[in-house]
């Protein structure tokens, strides 16, 4: 990839699975699914939707965890790129630093 002139930027996993990738908020999961507990995030899903997935129709974004795990990685890495920082939001330091006594 560099050899054709693309950037290559490593990622680091941490709470990629675990936070919404939309508003970062701490995820509920479902089996292989992931559901935001902000009901404004994602947008409006159609009832038949909620019915056929048994959603509760007052949650927010629900995708597949992998999914959701990508697209954190992927928005952290065009961050990366833009701005030459970490969202904080998936960063292992911040998370440390905040443990620390």
């Amino acid at each position: 990839a560099i050899g054709e002139g693309m950037v290559v930027c490593c990622v680091d996993e941490y709470k990629t699975s675990i936070s919404c990738c939309i508003c970062h908020k701490r995820v509920q999961t479902k089996g292989r699914s992931v559901i935001c507990p902000d009901p404004t995030c994602g947008g409006l899903r159609p009832p038949e939707y909620d019915a056929t997935h048994l959603l509760d129709p007052k949650a927010g974004l629900h995708r597949d965890r992998d999914h959701n795990a990508g697209q954190n990685m992927a928005n952290a890495a065009l961050q990366w790129v833009r701005e030459f920082k970490w969202p904080e939001a998936l960063s292992r330091q911040v998370a440390e630093q905040q443990q620390a006594p």
